[in-house]
């Protein structure tokens, strides 16, 4: 099983996307972030196997959180 763990400001996004990706019995969303910080705070603790993470959002913006995710977790695939 493939445990995704989704970022976007978007809640329809994250709804939508979760939706497609259920589909597959083979992945499992296990979590989901409106914002950076959150998705930072969040991450290390629900243990994804991949992340998706949307690029522009308010305040904190994708590339930061991919620098800061490549700082704490340098192999987690985005």
């Amino acid at each position: 099983m493939v445990r995704v763990y989704i970022v976007d400001d978007s809640a329809f996004f994250r709804k939508a996307l979760t939706r497609v990706l259920t589909t597959d019995a083979r992945i499992r969303v296990v979590g989901d972030a409106a914002s950076g910080p959150e998705a930072l705070r969040m991450i290390p603790l629900r243990r994804p196997d991949v992340v998706t993470l949307d690029i522009n959002m308010p305040g904190m913006n994708g590339l930061e959180v991919l620098r800061e995710l490549r700082r704490m977790e340098p192999e987690l695939p985005v």
